[in-house]
């Protein structure tokens, strides 16, 4: 080993450079490519999703169910209809039947959606209130963080 006769701060510099460079010899940088921000899938809750107006999305998982679907509807009403089916009797006892306009009379509403044999939803309604009502019955299911939503990459729907 060689002696050092002065160690100072610019022999302190040289012996960094030397460890550096022998360093980078060992360990290389890989060669990738970084991924573009905008290639990232991005799942949201129903809480922290961007306004749903204009977009279509590219999938929604539910309980552990990932579904590749297209039309917020479609969400709505498979997340409304499965909250249901595991919760009749919440739905049909509290402000979640005013809420989400459920009836067993389906001339009650303007254009309906079963999400039993014997009940029905008002599917006329625009997807900032589908997920409005998604917010509210899911807190009032203690599920607000089973839903997650991906938007379509192409985000724009013809108006």
């Amino acid at each position: 080993m060689k002696e050092i006769e002065k160690w100072d701060f610019q022999e302190l510099q040289r012996r960094y450079g030397l460890l550096l460079n022998r360093f980078f010899e060992i360990w290389e940088y890989p060669d990738v490519m970084p991924i573009a921000e905008d290639e990232i899938e991005q799942e949201y809750t129903i809480n922290s999703a961007p306004d749903p107006t204009g977009k279509k999305l590219q999938y929604f998982i539910f309980k552990d169910e990932k579904i590749v679907e297209k039309e917020i509807s479609k969400m709505y009403y498979h997340v409304i209809r499965n909250l249901f089916q595991e919760k009749p009797t919440l739905f049909l006892n509290s402000e979640l039947k005013h809420t989400l306009q459920i009836t067993a009379n389906p001339m009650d509403l303007r254009m309906r959606y079963p999400i039993s044999e014997t009940y029905f939803i008002e599917a006329n309604i625009g997807n900032n209130e589908k997920f409005r009502r998604l917010r509210y019955a899911l807190t009032k299911c203690d599920c607000e963080d089973e839903l997650l939503i991906s938007y379509s990459k192409s985000t724009s729907t013809p108006q």
